[in-house]
């Protein structure tokens, strides 16, 4: 349990519709759930409902939820509020109107976690001074910003961000979801990909190389779990090449993949999506699953090549199949890799500790409440 302040703390969380599947409401659900009763903690919806339907609705609600946070702020007098943004555009309008608010208010006690981030806007902000001053002007304003990689602190200090306000830390897995759920015996060796079924993840090189290794490797079995617009596509190249033993589950339940990555052997995830810092990458870790993966986002602040697994400088179906092909060519090694995975994670990412690093970011933050009460 965590109990790190001498009184109760109020925080106001501004994070979206939790009946919508999304990884930003399934960090805040986590995080709070982590909380002992010296942290209260209050969802401030925004963004879109689940009930919304049209891009007007949507963007009318940006108005009314601002609106709704001076008159929250005002009369709650939150002693931190806790803001969620990620560097891309639609994120980049709605949370900087919140965070413009926040600062015409003096709301000082501000605390923005930068669960995403696009490499391009970045550089297109960083290369224009009237939008690097514009995104300076209201992105500055927090107390407090925790990022994802190293290299986006750099990249916000290089905007002239200050650099004592802004720290790295990780995303988190709840390590409840492997309660009462133990490894299945099986015969085959169990590849697992864990993520959004999009482009830039890798599914299709993966597939590839995992076409290329089985008739050498009959023992290996591949498994997609996740849902996303590439599902059906992937689905189809399966069954067009006739490829065996590749299932792919869909949407499933915390407790199912819970259960798939215990009966995993590998877990592959070469994406070059624009990642923060993939929660999945970290379940797999927990579950004790050597890793191939690259080094994008804030992968390399969790991962280091040959410790975790293989690290992989490019994507292709080649490169995947040669990492695949040299972990399996030494067991030993692959053992030693999944007890060392599973000890980082549960000593670095699991929710209490990374909920317990924020909960100490509340109490500096509230400190500036009494001091400014003194």
């Amino acid at each position: 349990m965590l109990k790190v302040i001498d009184r109760m703390l109020n925080v106001t969380i501004l994070y979206p519709d939790t009946r919508i599947l999304g990884g930003v409401a399934i960090f805040i659900e986590v995080m709070r759930r982590a909380f002992d009763s010296s942290i209260k903690t209050e969802h401030f919806l925004v963004g879109r409902r689940s009930t919304d339907v049209g891009r007007i609705k949507i963007l009318l609600n940006t108005f009314f939820d601002a609106v709704r946070l001076i008159w929250h702020v005002g009369t709650a007098k939150p002693d931190v509020v806790h803001i969620n943004p990620s560097l891309n555009l639609k994120s980049l309008f709605r949370d900087g109107l919140f965070l413009l608010v926040l600062r015409l208010m003096n709301k000082r006690e501000v605390l923005m976690f930068m669960h995403g981030w696009e490499e391009d806007l970045s550089a297109k902000i960083a290369g224009n001074r009237f939008f690097r001053h514009l995104f300076r002007y209201i992105y500055d304003w927090p107390a407090k910003t925790i990022v994802l990689a190293s290299h986006f602190r750099e990249q916000l200090i290089s905007m002239d961000f200050n650099p004592d306000k802004i720290r790295v830390d990780s995303a988190m897995f709840d390590g409840a979801m492997f309660d009462g759920i133990v490894r299945q015996e099986h015969t085959d060796f169990r590849l697992v990909f864990i993520s959004r079924l999009v482009a830039g993840k890798g599914m299709r090189e993966l597939l590839d190389a995992y076409a290329s290794l089985k008739p050498d490797y009959p023992d290996l079995t591949l498994w997609f779990v996740g849902d996303g617009e590439e599902r059906e596509a992937i689905v189809q190249l399966v069954a067009e090449r006739s490829i065996p033993d590749v299932t792919v589950t869909g949407y499933v339940s915390t407790a199912t993949k819970a259960q798939i990555l215990l009966d995993g052997d590998l877990f592959v995830f070469p994406t070059s999506y624009a990642e923060g810092c993939p929660a999945s990458l970290l379940e797999a870790m927990a579950a004790g699953l050597p890793c191939i993966t690259t080094s994008v986002g804030g992968i390399p602040d969790v991962f280091v090549n040959n410790l975790n697994g293989i690290l992989l400088d490019n994507v292709t179906s080649q490169t995947v199949a040669n990492a695949i092909t040299y972990l399996l060519s030494d067991i030993s090694t692959l053992m030693v890799i999944a007890e060392h995975n599973r000890a980082q994670a549960w000593n670095k990412y699991e929710s209490h500790q990374v909920s317990e690093r924020i909960a100490k970011d509340y109490q500096s933050l509230a400190e500036l409440v009494e001091k400014d009460l003194h």
